[in-house]
C-alpha cells in the first residue's frame, strides 16, 4: 500500500474509452484521501479473487473498511498516465466527461533535443528533416492558428538508420500536408 502503482496506457484516444474503461469509469473521480470518489459493486468471483490474492490479502481487510464489503474503488497509490497525440484522427472520439478526469500536459517539440535529425533523400537531393519539420510546422501553425496540426518529429522514421527516400517523404508527408 506504501508503493505508488502506475497504469500506463499508450495512445488512449486510439480505443473506445467508454468500453476500455466499463465500469471503472465511474471509480477515477477521486476524494482527498485519493480514493475513488464513489465505489462499484464488485462481481463475485473477482471480490473473492482480490481477497485470496497474496499481494492484497495483506492489505485487503484495511481496504474492505474503508470501502466496503463487496464494494471497489480505487486506491490511493494507483496512478493512471495515458499518452495521447491530438492531432491524430481518433478512432473513438474522447467525450469531455472522461477527458476532465484527467490532467492534463502539453508536451511540445523539442528540435534542440530531438533524436530524428536525420536526411530526407538521396545523394541529388537531400534536406535534414528537423530543418523542413521547423519551417513546415511555423507555416502549419500560422495557417490552422493551432499547434494540434504541426508534425511531430519521429512523424516518419527511417528504416534501418538510412536516409527517408523521397517516395516515403511523398507518400506520408505530402499526403498529410
Amino acid at each position: 500500500k506504501d508503493i505508488q502503482v502506475f497504469l500506463v496506457i499508450e495512445e488512449i484516444n486510439r480505443g473506445n474509452s467508454a468500453q476500455i474503461f466499463g465500469d471503472i469509469f465511474q471509480l477515477l473521480d477521486r476524494d482527498s484521501e485519493g480514493f475513488s470518489q464513489y465505489s462499484i459493486d464488485a462481481d463475485c468471483d473477482f471480490a473473492e479473487w482480490l481477497k485470496e490474492d497474496s499481494i492484497l490479502k495483506t492489505v485487503w481487510s484495511e481496504y474492505e473498511t474503508k470501502v466496503g464489503d463487496g464494494k471497489l474503488k480505487l486506491p490511493p497509490n494507483l496512478n493512471i498516465l495515458a499518452t495521447m497525440n491530438t492531432s491524430d484522427q481518433s478512432l473513438f472520439p474522447m467525450d469531455s466527461a472522461f477527458k476532465r478526469r484527467f490532467d492534463w500536459e502539453y508536451v511540445p517539440i523539442n528540435y534542440e533535443k530531438s533524436e530524428a535529425d536525420f536526411i530526407v533523400g538521396d545523394a541529388s537531393f537531400n534536406f535534414k528533416w528537423l530543418e523542413f519539420l521547423k519551417k513546415v510546422n511555423a507555416d502549419i501553425r500560422t495557417v490552422t492558428e493551432s499547434e494540434d496540426k504541426q508534425m511531430g518529429e519521429f512523424f516518419i522514421k527511417p528504416k534501418n538508420n538510412g536516409p527517408i527516400t523521397l517516395e516515403e517523404f511523398r507518400s506520408k508527408v505530402l499526403f498529410y500536408l
